[in-house]
């Protein structure tokens, strides 16, 4: 019934407004069946491992495919609880077909439905590794206040604008001043965005994950984004800048949603 109570523990986020998959309702449905198979195994052993076997085999359409959710993804931590679900549902897959006796088809069904779920595992890791999950870059925010010819940086403690960037902004005319704000990441990750800004935005703007120890600037004048330096190594990942009222939200995709921040706040 475990089994079950979580694919039906899934279900309800539907309370939520969560879209449910159809898979959800087979499993549940599939428990039940579970739960009466092995009350008729009691009585008559062969007809009831049909039933289990049966719904074991309808459970997988849900499980199989829900072996991602435990793949490691950033700042994410799992309970050893899911582990011990899945851990339930191959052991009682395998049970079933080699107890009390072997099925001629077993072992290729039993490798088989192992095979899929690993294959499940390690497209949604190689994917993860790809789009630079592992690879996330810490951000910082700077007021820009133009003027002069020279660029001045304000409470930057953490030297998130060291003079190598900064000589790089002078080149490229961002002059006047730049006040860090005191919305910013740990500066510990190797990969690095500088967001600087004149002003509240007025159009979502996609910052794209940097790669290979790069710090990337994104610099908004007021009206137009640059991009230094220019073709810096980046994924294709991304996060969102968004304007919300006085505030400009920056918002990352992460497993299960979405997670925002307060970039900068306008008076």
């Amino acid at each position: 019934m475990t089994l079950g109570l979580v694919a039906f523990e899934s279900m309800m986020a539907g309370v939520w407004g969560v879209q449910i998959s159809p898979l959800n309702y087979v499993a549940v449905l599939a428990a039940m069946a579970l739960f009466f198979g092995s009350f008729v195994c009691l009585f008559n052993l062969p007809s009831g491992r049909k039933i289990c076997g049966v719904a074991l085999a309808a459970l997988g359409t849900f499980y199989v495919p829900a072996i991602v959710s435990i793949i490691p993804a950033n700042n994410e931590s799992f309970s050893p609880f899911i582990y011990l679900i899945f851990l339930a549902y191959f052991g009682a897959l395998g049970f079933a077909l080699f107890y009390p006796t072997r099925r001629k088809f077993s072992f290729p069904f039993f490798f088989a439905v192992l095979a899929i779920a690993g294959a499940f595992a390690v497209i949604t890791y190689a994917h993860r590794v790809a789009g630079g999950e592992f690879d996330r870059p810490s951000f910082s925010f700077f007021v820009w206040k133009p003027g002069g010819s020279a660029l001045q940086i304000e409470d930057d403690d953490d030297h998130w604008i060291n003079d190598e960037i900064k000589s790089l902004l002078e080149q490229n005319g961002i002059h006047g001043q730049l006040e860090q704000g005191n919305l910013r990441d740990d500066k510990t990750r190797k990969n690095r965005v500088v967001i600087i800004a004149q002003r509240q935005i007025t159009l979502p703007k996609q910052i794209f994950y940097p790669r290979n120890g790069t710090t990337i600037i994104y610099a908004f004048d007021g009206t137009n984004w640059m991009l230094l330096p220019k073709n810096a190594p980046a994924y294709l990942t991304f996060a969102t800048l968004k304007p919300d009222g006085s505030q400009t939200m920056l918002e990352q995709d992460v497993v299960g949603g979405t997670e925002g921040c307060t970039a900068f706040i306008w008076k």
